[in-house]
Parts: C-alpha cells; structure tokens; sequence
C-alpha cells in the first residue's frame, strides 16, 4: 500500500507505469480536479491585470508582458498557428495507432500505452554502458571547444582556486585564438554533505564579468558552476565507472549551456547582460542539449565502458526514431494552452465567468481529435482551474516561451548540422553576435544573421516526425 499525492507531475509519472487501468484514471482524475472551484479567483486575477495594464496606458496584459520579450506578440501567434494546423491532423493519426494497442483507449490511458509502444523499440537504459561520466565530460568539453573556440583547462589545486570538496573541479576557459584565460567553471557534480538534492544538473554564475571592477587594467572574468546531485564517484571503491542516463547526459549538457550563457558574456550594462535576458531568449542551454541527442556526439563519449565499442548504428537509429515518435498530441495541447494563454491575456473579459470559459473551449477543444478521443474535450473547467503556469506562477501571457524556444533552437541546430563538420565558422559568429553581447542581439536576429531569414517551425516538426510546415 503507498500514498500517491495529487500534484500532476507525480500522477502524470506514475499514469506512465501503472498497469491498473481503474488506477491511472483515479490518479488522472484527481489531477484533474486538483484547484477545481478556482474559476472566481482566476476571473478576479484577469481583471485585476487588465486593470494594471490600462492604468500604464496598454490595450491589454498581454501588450505590457510583451514590452519585456525579444518576440512580438504577432510573430508568436503566428508561429502557435502554423503548430496547431500542423499537429492536429497528425495528432488524430497518432490516437488511431495508439488505439491499435488498445481499442478501449481513454484519455487516461495515453501515457501509459504510448510509453509501452516506445519501450517496445528503444529503451534509453541500453544506452547507459556508452555514457560513462568521464567520457561524458569529456566529449562535452570538446563539442564546447568544437563550437565556440574555448578550451576548457583544470586547475584543481587549493593553492590556484578555492574547493570546497575533494570532488569539486575547476576549469579555466581559455580562447584557443588568444590563448587567454576568459573566465572559470566549478563542477560540483557528486553528493556531499547537506548539498541540495534536486535531480538532474543546474547551473549559475557567481561572478559576473565586468571591467570596471577589474584589477591591474584587466577585466573581472566571469566564474560560473554547473551542481548535480550524482552518488560519490563510483571508481573510488572499484565499482566501475559513473554511468549516465541519456536523461542525465541532456541535463548535464543544458546546464552546460546555462553556464556559458554566463561564461561568454562580455557585456556589463545592468539591463542587457544574461542575468536580465528576456525569458525567451535565453536559446543556449536548450542548444547544448540538441547537442546531447546527436549521433556524432554520442559517438564521442568513448564508447562501451568496459569493451570500447562504439554505439551501435541500429541503437542511434532507435533512439532518433523514438524521439520523433509520438510527439504531435503533446505539441497540439502545448500549443492550445499557450494560445489560451494570451487570449485570456488580450481581452478585456472583465470578470464574466461565462466568457472565460467560452474563450477557454475555443482554444482547448478540437472536434477533429474528439472523433477519435471521445472524451478529449471533456472537463475544459477543470482543466482551466489546474493551469498552473499563468495563475500559479506569475508566468501569465509567457506559456508560449518554451515552445518558442524549441521551435528557434531547431532551427539554429539545423543549420550547424547543415554545416557538416565545419561549425567553427557559425560558432563563432554566435559567440560573437549573440553571446558576448548579453541580451543586446535577439534570437530572431541572430537567426536572420545565420540563415538570412527569420525563424520557420519546419525544422522542429521535422525533429517530432512531423510534416514539414509551408509557413
């Protein structure tokens, strides 16, 4: 007997694996009321919003939000549209399938049968023999160097830098061109003491660059730090090497790019350097961690721990295979909150509860995906008073943000992979154009710059599977 709680995330988790079907519809149901009744005090919050937005001279909440944003509102609702004509159809073509493993298919059972279909074909477990830490680490310090010209030195003696931890790394960050040290990382990567334990890695800065407060006519260099939550190194009782997750090794690469956000900076002015980014421009963690799903990055990890072998081709495929399978019902109601969400944050609806929820039935349901799902369209109110993003969060008018950001970084990874193995060129121009300078460089701007156009969603739908859009 054990105790589920009702926060999405752990329903959500365990509707994944549960084999009891009568189970994962009481855990989806008890999601799903999760802040039922909270229709009074959102209605409230709307109004109070569009309220403050007319007091600042805005049409509405959604206008002041987007004043802080490196996207416009009408570029952002134009890309939601073309993923929403494009997801929909296929979303009702992954449904059919799904129902070819289960007849009686309900929408508390899509988890778990899509999670036993992509089992079925690949497991990420097979690939943890070939993503040892050292090799890991390694093979990112390299893709680092590969793509942006720095080389990543240890200095690990007490005597050059403070560690507070024998496992405790620090690295300089030195330009390969200059063969100038720019800035430090500290890898805190293994459990120790009363160290937070999260999951996953994350990263920081701790010093930020500046040249005013530099000494002896030099700049302040940056230091960051990457923190994971790793049991002690495995190697130090002959257990064997650290091995990785293919979930971990994505976690480590994202928190890799967080830190060279920090670490590549060389701009100072309060309102433009990356500890004031706009949220939907900080493109780089979520670029380091396409990284982590490239063949060729995999291969350089060093192979089989104990064999050497390189990761076998039929294994990379699986896992490509996987990652474009799937994806189109998740992208279809990614995307119908996200337009919920700045509809809801572009009228004046006043505190009209009937409105409201008209305003949500239009953007949430689809009759197309109904036909197949009966029951998807059901329960819009409850859905509503359990969106945690805009009214949980103060992340209103910003549900759009993430998908945004994979839509760029699909792109932008496109075009490095369009340049073979010669990325330095492109590397260099987005260190220079878009990293140095902070916050100053749009990531719409820097895609113009690299691909003489502004951002498409063609190249992400094609990493979910999808068809290609024409707009």
């Amino acid at each position: 007997e054990f105790w589920l709680t009702s926060q999405r995330e752990a329903c959500e988790a365990y509707g994944r694996d549960a084999e009891n079907a009568n189970l994962r519809q009481k855990a989806f149901m008890a999601a799903r009321r999760l802040g039922s009744g909270n229709l009074p005090v959102i209605a409230e919050m709307l109004q109070i919003r569009q309220d403050w937005a007319a007091m600042l001279g805005y049409r509405n909440f959604a206008d002041l939000v987007f004043e802080a944003r490196s996207a416009s509102k009408a570029e952002v609702e134009m890309l939601l549209q073309a993923l929403r004509e494009s997801s929909e159809a296929a979303a009702v073509e992954e449904l059919k399938d799904l129902k070819t493993a289960d007849e009686d298919l309900r929408v508390w059972d899509i988890d778990y049968v899509r999670s036993k279909m992509k089992q079925s074909e690949f497991e990420e477990a097979q690939l943890e023999p070939y993503l040892p830490l050292s090799g890991v680490i390694r093979g990112l310090f390299k893709l680092i160097e590969r793509l942006f010209g720095v080389r990543l030195e240890t200095a690990t003696s007490r005597r050059e830098v403070p560690l507070w931890h024998r496992s405790i790394r620090f690295y300089r960050l030195v330009d390969v061109d200059s063969q100038h040290p720019i800035a430090g990382l500290y890898l805190d990567l293994f459990q120790h003491g009363k160290k937070l334990r999260s999951g996953g890695f994350w990263s920081d800065s701790f010093v930020t660059f500046s040249k005013r407060l530099g000494k002896n006519q030099d700049v302040r260099r940056p230091i960051a730090h990457i923190v994971g939550d790793l049991p002690p190194p495995a190697g130090a009782d002959g257990a064997g090497p650290d091995l990785l997750s293919l979930r971990q090794v994505r976690s480590l690469f994202n928190a890799a790019g967080g830190a060279l956000q920090h670490l590549l900076n060389q701009q100072e002015e309060g309102l433009a350097n990356p500890e004031n980014m706009e949220i939907d421009a900080a493109l780089l963690p979520n670029f380091m961690e396409q990284w982590a799903m490239d063949p060729a990055t995999l291969q350089s990890f060093g192979g089989h721990w104990e064999t050497g072998e390189v990761i076998p081709e039929d294994l990379l495929q699986a896992m490509k295979d996987s990652q474009a399978k799937y994806g189109a019902l998740d992208l279809f109601q990614k995307v119908s909150w996200a337009q919920l969400d700045l509809e809801l944050h572009s009228q004046d609806l006043g505190d009209d509860i009937d409105d409201i929820m008209e305003v949500a039935r239009s953007q949430l349901a689809s009759e197309e995906i109904a036909s197949v799902l009966p029951d998807f369209n059901d329960a819009v109110e409850e859905g509503l008073c359990n969106f945690h993003g805009p009214f949980s969060t103060g992340f209103a008018a910003g549900e759009y943000v993430r998908i945004w950001k994979e839509v760029l970084v699909a792109d932008l990874f496109e075009a490095f992979q369009n340049q073979d193995s010669d990325v330095s060129t492109l590397g260099k121009q987005m260190r220079e154009l878009f990293l140095a300078t902070g916050a100053d460089v749009s990531p719409t701007a820097l895609l113009r710059e690299l691909r003489g156009r502004g951002p498409k969603v063609g190249p992400f739908l094609k990493q979910l599977g999808l068809s290609r859009s024409k707009k």
